[in-house]
């Protein structure tokens, strides 16, 4: 596994995940900002646009320099790709989106999906349907299908299949779990899970959300804030190991029913009120949250959904959450390792940190000097097998070594001439597009 981390002032690193000591390589020019990196594993290469300037710049994987840049006629904001790498995707400034092919570099498809500035793209775990959002708070689903009919390819109006409308500010990040479930994480502070069409669950966090992550088995949720801190929400509901006293009109509202919270020992309550500290607390219209300290210097967050003023000890349901110290300024990104024990952070103060999870602990730390002139925007953990590096360490050792992909087009292609890209499709395929009638 490799982490590949980007900055906004154009220098870029990618180090293996076990021994981030050992620096690969540093890919330059990239000034790419959140969201703006996409990986293709199976062409070994990456992409990233400029916060600054209207290009895509293509990198060769394990290379310094990168292998082209391609102006764009609008500003790219955020990409994301299949996971065959076969189509890369580009959200842009304008509120349009972008689909280019990457094995012929053409570019198939323009449409109008936002009012505003898009800010984050993702595409579900089948590769049917692709997920937007943007300034305008709203998240938009695309069938992919429909939008690479070429039977429609100069039309710029295409509908969304639904669109979730729950955030108050603008998108900051959206990914998928592995059930195939939307996190969607926003300024105004909530991150939201969708299954499809539905809400599953929103959770309050006392800063703006940059980024979320789901472990693999769903059970936590770790979301970067902007306040430096990153929670780790354990998200199926448990009953309390003990009940603070925040000061006595709180005290004297949740020892009004006890068993809302469940029975609590007399003795581990006493136990647990010595061992835990209150730091402070802040509650608003629909949520609950405390902050705790443990012995041993671990801070504990609580979220608890509420209800009316009344039955906040009456009907709350608990999600304990962890807090993670160490950046000193906003997290903008954060993932995961493939075996969830380890998570790597990106912060505007030009660190990241690799975070062993079990413990709670930083394991590794780099900035580098002056790090607060480099604010990095993204981070993510690829895997690569020892086939595919043996097989990419040989492809470039040979005279003429092929770039990853083409040069991808600035410009839309005519229906016509973008049917040369499918010559390799299924014949029923051809017969379709060709034939619509038949």
């Amino acid at each position: 596994e490799y982490i590949i981390v980007t900055s906004s002032t154009g220098q870029g690193t990618v180090v293996p995940l076990d021994k981030p000591n050992e620096k690969v390589y540093s890919f330059k020019k990239g000034m790419t900002p959140a969201n703006g990196l996409a990986f293709l594993p199976q062409q070994q290469a990456i992409v990233t646009t400029q916060h600054d300037k209207p290009q895509l710049v293509v990198y060769d994987f394990l290379r310094d320099q990168p292998k082209y840049t391609c102006s764009q006629s609008e500003k790219i904001t955020c990409l994301t790709a299949t996971r065959d790498g076969i189509y890369l995707i580009g959200g842009t400034e304008n509120g349009d989106i972008m689909i280019w092919q990457t094995n012929s570099g053409e570019l198939l498809k323009i449409f109008k999906a936002h009012m505003k500035t898009i800010r984050a793209l993702v595409i579900d775990n089948y590769g049917s349907t692709l997920y937007s959002g943007g300034d305008d708070t709203l998240i938009h689903a695309w069938d992919l299908a429909k939008a690479l009919d070429l039977r429609t390819i100069e039309s710029k109006k295409l509908k969304s299949s639904f669109t979730h409308s729950h955030h108050s500010l603008a998108i900051t990040s959206l990914t998928m779990t592995n059930t195939n479930r939307l996190i969607s994480t926003s300024i105004d502070r909530t991150v939201r899970i969708y299954d499809k069409q539905a809400e599953v669950m929103s959770l309050t966090y006392p800063s703006a959300i940059f980024s979320a992550k789901c472990s693999s088995s769903e059970h936590e949720l770790f979301a970067a804030s902007n306040n430096g801190m990153i929670y780790e929400t354990h998200l199926y509901p448990s009953k309390p190991l003990y009940i603070s006293t925040m000061n006595e009109q709180d005290s004297d509202l949740m020892e009004d029913d006890h068993r809302g919270f469940g029975h609590v020992e007399e003795n581990r309550h006493a136990e647990q009120q010595q061992q835990n500290r209150v730091l402070h607390y802040l509650v608003t219209d629909t949520q609950l949250v405390s902050m705790h300290e443990h012995n041993g210097g671990a801070t504990q967050l609580q979220i608890e959904p509420l209800g009316s003023r009344m039955d906040k000890a009456k009907h709350s349901q608990q999600y304990s959450t962890i807090v993670y110290m160490g950046h000193e300024d906003a997290v903008l990104s954060l993932d995961l390792s493939a075996s969830n024990s380890l998570m790597v952070s990106a912060s505007r103060d030009g660190a990241f940190r690799i975070w062993d999870i079990q413990s709670k602990q930083s394991l590794f730390t780099l900035k580098p000097p002056r790090a607060n002139d480099h604010p990095l925007t993204n981070v993510s953990v690829v895997s690569m097998s020892p086939f595919q590096l043996e097989r990419y360490r040989l492809t470039q050792k040979l005279p003429e070594s092929t770039p990853p992909i083409p040069k991808l087009s600035k410009f839309l292609k005519s229906s016509e001439s973008s049917l040369t890209c499918f010559r390799h499709t299924p014949q029923s395929l051809d017969i379709l597009y060709k034939n619509p009638k038949t």
